[in-house]
């Protein structure tokens, strides 16, 4: 069973990896610039090994949160909301094991569980590894950031990637 709004922690197991999201955050108070959407927040971490294990150390991290923006909306039509996906990371040594496999997987099952249709994500255009992490899992690029833009700030160029949610997602697990 995935979160549900007001829940104060929730575990999920999947395959080795302890998946626990242990934060939900009323985004008015936490999350500021997010705070038009309707108050749904997970902080997804992974931990090695099972719920009987002691070590208790993180190794991964992803921030879900229920989102509305318009530009996104135009790129995805029918919907008036959708889940967005940020602040992935993994510790270094856990790299190329599947935890973050492991944690978008858990991003899928907590957007069906709280009935969204779309994931949304952003990545570097130029980050190959991540591209092809979320290419993987099924996401799509949708949206770039205009190269005129990109080179008035002085930054890298990001893509907008989005995954339509399949309820197949519980049948999956990641190779190891």
């Amino acid at each position: 069973m995935l979160p549900q709004k007001g829940d104060p922690m929730h575990c999920l197991v999947n395959l080795s990896y302890f998946i626990v999201s242990i934060a939900f955050v009323h985004i008015k108070i936490f999350l500021h610039p997010f705070s038009e959407c309707c108050g749904r927040y997970a902080c997804i971490v992974a931990m090695p090994g099972c719920q009987q294990s002691e070590d208790k150390e993180i190794v991964g991290v992803v921030d879900a949160a229920a989102m509305a923006d318009r530009h996104v909306l135009k790129a995805l039509p029918g919907i008036d909301e959708y889940l967005y996906i940020s602040g992935m990371a993994v510790v270094p040594k856990y790299r190329r094991q599947k935890v973050a496999t492991v944690l978008l997987q858990a991003c899928d099952a907590t957007a069906i569980e709280w009935g969204f249709e779309y994931l949304v994500l952003q990545a570097y255009e130029d980050d190959k590894a991540a591209r092809l992490l979320y290419a993987k899992a099924g996401y799509v690029v949708i949206a770039i950031d205009p190269l005129w833009f990109s080179r008035l700030l002085g930054r890298r160029r990001k893509v907008i990637l989005a995954k339509k949610v399949s309820a197949s997602v519980y049948n999956k697990t990641p190779s190891m």
